[in-house]
């Protein structure tokens, strides 16, 4: 099971490195995902930071300590809208609240990748000028 959870976080990462195409100035992307400290999110932290590594990009990994704490998983994800994140890859807990935050991210130009959730809103690509 580990190594097909770093499998993925590797392809995760890949399609958010996709996502940012047009963003390449970023050195640092913001992770969070549901919770922290199971197996599923430990592997997944370990596949994206080994893939960030060799793409020489920087990683902010935080999330609640408790699935089910939307509310503080929006809060985290608020309180980095101020920082320099070129972008950011998201296991919302619960849609409906993550959806307004992650459109206003993608109005502004920033890509997101949200993991295991329906959002709703098209992927975009962005335009090279």
């Amino acid at each position: 099971m580990p190594i097909l959870s770093r499998i993925f976080g590797g392809l995760l990462f890949a399609s958010y490195l996709a996502a940012i195409g047009c963003h390449r100035h970023t050195t640092a992307v913001a992770v969070l995902p549901r919770t922290t400290g199971t197996p599923l999110w430990e592997n997944l932290h370990q596949g994206i930071a080994e893939e960030a590594a060799s793409q020489k990009l920087k990683i902010y990994w935080n999330a609640p300590a408790d699935g089910g704490a939307y509310n503080e998983q929006m809060k985290l994800y608020a309180g980095l809208q101020s920082k320099s994140y070129g972008g950011f890859i998201l296991s919302p807990d619960e849609t409906l609240s993550a959806r307004t935050a992650v459109l206003d991210t993608m109005a502004r130009g920033v890509p997101v990748v949200v993991v295991d959730d329906d959002l709703g809103p098209r992927p975009r690509r962005c335009s090279r000028t």
